[in-house]
């Protein structure tokens, strides 16, 4: 088990992954006001250990970089595909006419 300022640190720096695992924003934005709470209550907790140098984030910054990363993931997924090619016409098996 981590000290609180150490476990926090490791779960501001896992963060963005975990938060591009949640599909929708309300819960992203729940995930980052509760980690925001958690940080705030270890700021004002006297504990033995490191201190605590992990900052809340800022929700709505958090939620724009949260769509940009997710528009791009999209954008990634919906690579345009290349034509097909014609069939080839067999001239070769054509018959003579007249």
């Amino acid at each position: 088990m981590l000290p609180p300022a150490l476990a926090l640190r490791k779960e501001d720096a896992e963060l963005d992954a975990r938060l591009d695992a949640i599909p929708a924003e309300p819960e992203v934005r729940r995930e980052v006001e509760d980690f925001n709470a958690r940080v705030l209550k270890a700021r004002y907790t006297a504990v033995d250990g490191p201190p605590l140098i992990t900052m809340p984030r800022d929700v709505d910054e958090t939620l724009e970089a949260w769509r940009d990363r997710r528009t791009a993931k999209l954008a990634a997924r919906q690579v345009p595909r290349a034509p097909e090619p014609e069939p080839k016409r067999r001239g070769f098996f054509r018959r003579r006419s007249g």
